[in-house]
């Protein structure tokens, strides 16, 4: 604002004073006069004229009060660099960012307009503005940060729009879900922990239809109509029976629904590998099985070739042997007494045959005989045997 300016102000503002002054004087006189009016019409007449003289003195002074503000209407003054005008009120209208308006209609009023771009820049925390310049040029917003602590917080703007990064491998104790902030890249990295903990169960899939759930004590598996077919359960309890007596013992089961009417298992277990000699444990395929089943019915088809022959051999041994039985049997012996014989028999059995030979003598009176003899079958066994005997 220029001096001039300032010192017509200033003569402005004394005039005006002055022609205030004497209009409220002026005035308050011609409501005396008034009252006395019945009394005094020369002194109302005078004060009409000094009435009269007061409003010319005001109008004179309203114009001269126009012409300055019709100066001063266009004149605009730089204040940080900006450009402020003076008609209707402060308004910085460099930017448009802050409008101060005392044109309102309502007396008295004023209107501050505060641009939205200019607004978005201001801490939204901040109760007033104490420098105007630095909130303009606020960049800070909201302080985000993850479960790694402030130090790697994020500075964001309001304006600002920001993506989460999943899939994070960041583990920590206990937590199954960890968000890292990362301020060099200014995101949120939210990471699940390699080992999930939960005090109970994990159900996925619809709990009253086809759903797994897995549980601090197995897994089960339920079809469509939410029946479990198959149960993997540890510490499971069974009664046996051992010496006689009802124990219960603990053990690790996997079970699958039987069919309908008992009929049986209806589960599966595929891939299972065919286990080594030394893995007696392991479970064993189908394979493994039909491999040791197989290795089984030929030793015990071999043991029963070997039982076969044996036994055939011994039937042959068998009937040779009642082949020379017999052969022995038809052995002959003399007719009277002091005589001597040497005899000859051929025995024979269902295809096994014999021969035998025997010596036989009676006494003088033929009251004492004796008799042996000897056998060969074709099995190349031996027969033989003796006899003595007295008659009277």
């Amino acid at each position: 604002m220029t001096e001039e300016v300032k010192n017509t102000l200033k003569k402005v503002d004394l005039v005006s004073s002055k022609a205030q002054a004497t209009a409220d004087s002026a005035e308050r006189t011609a409501r005396s006069a008034k009252i006395t009016v019945d009394k005094a019409d020369g002194v109302a007449n005078k004060a009409k004229e000094i009435a009269q003289t007061a409003k010319e003195i005001v109008t004179k002074n309203a114009a001269s009060i126009q012409a300055v503000k019709d100066k001063i209407k266009n004149q605009t003054i730089k204040v940080n660099g900006k450009n402020v005008s003076l008609e209707k009120g402060l308004i910085l209208s460099g930017n448009g960012e802050v409008v101060i308006d005392t044109s309102s209609e309502k007396p008295g009023a004023i209107k501050v307009t505060l641009n939205k771009d200019f607004v978005n820049k201001v801490d939204a925390t901040a109760t007033k503005l104490a420098n105007l310049e630095k909130a303009q040029n606020e960049t800070k917003g909201f302080r985000i940060h993850g479960d790694n602590g402030l130090e790697n917080a994020l500075n964001t703007e309001l304006t600002a729009e920001y993506g989460v990064r999943i899939g994070g491998k960041k583990k920590n104790g206990h937590q199954n879900i960890y968000v890292t902030a990362d301020s060099k890249n200014n995101e949120l990295a939210i990471s699940l922990d390699a080992n999930v903990k939960v005090d109970e169960s994990i159900t996925a899939g619809d709990e009253h239809g086809q759903h797994t759930k897995i549980a601090k004590d197995g897994v089960t598996v339920a079809d469509n109509a939410g029946s479990t077919v198959i149960a993997i359960k540890s510490n499971q309890e069974r009664k046996v029976i051992r010496n006689g007596k009802a124990t219960i013992e603990r053990h690790n089961v996997i079970a699958f629904k039987e069919g309908p009417h008992g009929e049986g298992a209806t589960g599966e277990i595929t891939g299972i590998a065919t286990p080594t000699a030394d893995q007696i444990t392991h479970v064993a395929n189908v394979d493994y099985v039909n491999r040791t089943v197989s290795q089984g019915m030929q030793q015990v088809n071999h043991r029963i070739d070997n039982l076969s022959n044996t036994v055939s051999t011994m039937n042959k041994d068998l009937r040779a042997g009642i082949a020379g039985s017999t052969a022995i049997g038809f052995l002959q012996r003399p007719n009277s007494g002091g005589k001597s014989m040497i005899s000859a028999a051929l025995g024979g059995y269902r295809g096994q045959h014999a021969v035998a030979l025997g010596f036989a003598r009676t006494s003088e009176d033929n009251g004492i005989s004796f008799k042996a003899g000897i056998s060969l079958n074709t099995r190349n066994d031996f027969n033989y045997g003796t006899s003595i005997g007295y008659q009277w």
